[in-house]
């Protein structure tokens, strides 16, 4: 069943993949290492999904969000706005410590990372397609196992704190205030990607591209500098035509 799976994988798996934790982060997570509840406790674990015993089991757990000891996924985001609500959703609840990592899974250091696509994985699984597991939930979500050794040569680290400082909410109002209900969240950030303001361009007003090239400017001159600018425009439908959008353009590419 799992013969080939994984090559098929890395074909279609995203150049650049998200991860927010903070301190109610399950596993290990710094700006140097980013591991699994079980690798973090245990030095010898299997290192490929053919090698897990319970592999069905561990994943339905995982994507419930039981935080078990025994966990050995990691989960990634290909959407820098999916990693911005799980920050959000980990300030309202009061952790401290809250970071974005973004890797670049095509450098050399990460050949051998092997990472599945959540809801392609749920299909290969067998993991019936309903209630929290309904595949339409983990449409960006990607899982490696064990850990990632992280550096500047293909990965970042970002201060959600900073991002918020430098202006965040002051371009995406919509995500700041919340009365602390996930479901609200979720909504929130379903009608930033899906909702009404997708039937139309947003002008970036001459305010915004100063705040969106500060916030650019936190990783500036790490390879993942331009990842991180593209994604950031992306959150918004804008006329790339549009003076401004062309002006933070050329801001990002003259680093």
């Amino acid at each position: 069943m799992l013969i080939g799976f994984s090559t098929d994988l890395a074909r279609t798996t995203p150049r650049f993949l998200w991860r927010a934790h903070s301190s109610g982060s399950q596993g290990y997570n710094s700006c140097e290492r980013i591991a699994s509840s079980l690798r973090h406790t245990c030095k010898r674990v299997g290192k490929h999904l053919s090698e897990l015993a319970s592999a069905q089991h561990m994943l339905t757990e995982h994507l419930l969000w039981q935080m078990k000891a025994t966990d050995d996924f990691i989960s990634w985001t290909s959407s820098l706005l999916f990693a911005i609500q799980r920050a959000k959703w980990a300030r309202m609840r009061g952790d401290k410590n809250i970071y974005i990592t973004v890797i670049d899974t095509w450098h050399p250091s990460l050949s051998e990372l092997e990472l599945y696509r959540a809801s392609t994985l749920l299909d290969v699984l067998e993991v019936e397609d309903k209630d929290k597991l309904q595949r339409k939930f983990f449409t960006h979500e990607y899982l490696c196992l064990g850990e990632v050794l992280l550096n500047r040569h293909y990965s970042s680290t970002l201060s959600f704190d900073r991002l918020i400082d430098c202006g965040l909410f002051r371009i995406y109002p919509d995500l700041e205030t919340a009365p602390g209900d996930r479901v609200w969240l979720y909504k929130t950030v379903m009608r930033v990607r899906f909702g009404p303001q997708f039937d139309h361009e947003w002008l970036l007003s001459t305010r915004n591209f100063r705040v969106m090239r500060g916030l650019v400017d936190i990783i500036r001159g790490e390879n993942t500098y331009l990842a991180f600018a593209i994604a950031l425009l992306a959150l918004r439908k804008h006329n790339l035509a549009e003076e401004n959008v062309l002006k933070f353009l050329a801001h990002v590419l003259s680093s």
